[in-house]
């Protein structure tokens, strides 16, 4: 009798230790968060900093993986997927390459935030992140608006003079060349689309003009994001329209390096008008010098900060088993579900307001 408790004893405190371990992983499981990014530009250092920081603040574990290759961030969410964490958070290379790979995820219940890019073709995506892509175009189309008083004041309360540079025209028409992001990415269309809803009346109506004529996305798309792609355009652009001292009076840019290599290029052909209005996106510290010394008009921020803020809390309700915060619950569709968003709204950066971006 006394040998059969003595077993049952054991059974029990066996039980009990193993069921221990088990909670102990179960829990160090529910704590853990794999990331992948894109490293296309320096904007996603700054992200992954930003959140990485949030998340290891709020007692997250961090597997955190950059990379540029599209099947290094396949083989990269493969082995996040088989260490089982509690959530995956991809800001793909190449947003239609990664349902096959997530498919995996779904399979083992990891559930996944897209973040900045919406990942396509997958109904493995929980939830999406990012900063609303149209409006960053329409805020750029409105602040040409507003630069040339072509309408009433904008809701900007810190200007306090013309935003148009120095010598700028004082009247129609003014000539402008537009460029875009990468085809593939839904949030370089949105931004276009953003931005022509505003400035499409003033093509109609004579206010503005494009000497090149080219004002389709797929005219003025630049794959992959690559600045050299766009740069090329830009310089056959100036051979070929501006070589002879004609006006350029805006350059509608998606982010700070198209604005770069348009400054850039301004300068080697020796334009000698009135500076354009040059727009910009991610509020990267060349971006804010130029703007200091009056070569880029403004700059889209989009504090990174904010976005973490954004994706921790949708990340503790997602390990939670809660319902997190969006506010989009319809316009993402990603060509297999519609994903529940949110979207934060971007800021306005020009030079009287330079001093609040961190």
């Amino acid at each position: 009798m006394k040998k059969l408790l003595s077993i049952l004893a054991l059974m029990i405190c066996t039980s009990i230790i193993f069921t221990g371990c088990l909670g102990d992983e179960d829990t160090n499981s529910r704590k853990k968060v794999a990331i992948t990014f894109s490293h296309s530009s320096a904007i996603w250092d700054v992200y992954g900093d930003s959140l990485q920081k949030e998340l290891e603040q709020n007692g997250f574990d961090v597997d955190f993986q950059f990379t540029n290759s599209v099947d290094e961030q396949i083989m990269q969410i493969g082995k996040m997927i088989e260490s089982n964490p509690a959530c995956l958070v991809v800001g793909a290379v190449d947003r239609t390459r990664l349902a096959n790979i997530l498919e995996q995820a779904k399979e083992k219940n990891v559930p996944v935030i897209a973040y900045d890019r919406l990942i396509l073709d997958s109904d493995a995506i929980s939830y999406y992140v990012s900063f609303d892509a149209q409006a960053v175009g329409a805020a750029m189309g409105e602040y040409i608006e507003y630069a040339l008083q072509l309408k009433g004041p904008m809701q900007l309360t810190h200007v306090t003079e013309s935003l148009a540079p120095p010598n700028f025209p004082t009247s129609a028409p003014y000539y402008i060349e537009v460029f875009a992001g990468d085809p593939n990415d839904k949030n370089a269309r949105l931004y276009f689309d953003g931005a022509m809803q505003v400035l499409q009346p003033y093509f109609n109506n004579g206010t503005f003009v494009c000497r090149s004529g080219e004002l389709t996305f797929d005219k003025v798309c630049e794959a992959n994001w690559d600045p050299k792609e766009g740069e090329r355009r830009m310089r056959r652009l100036m051979q070929t329209f501006y070589s002879h001292g004609e006006s350029l009076n805006i350059v509608l840019c998606p982010n700070d390096d198209a604005a770069e290599f348009v400054r850039n290029l301004l300068k080697e052909y020796n334009y000698s008008g009135a500076y354009p209005i040059i727009t910009g996106q991610d509020a990267e510290q060349k971006a804010l010098q130029a703007i200091r010394e009056g070569t880029q008009s403004m700059t889209i921020y989009k504090p990174a900060d904010e976005l973490a803020a954004k994706t921790v809390r949708m990340i503790k309700a997602v390990v939670e088993g809660t319902q997190p915060e969006i506010n989009d619950p319809k316009s993402n569709n990603n060509g297999k579900i519609t994903v529940p968003s949110y979207l934060c709204l971007p800021i306005i950066i020009d030079k009287n307001n330079l001093d609040i971006v961190k």
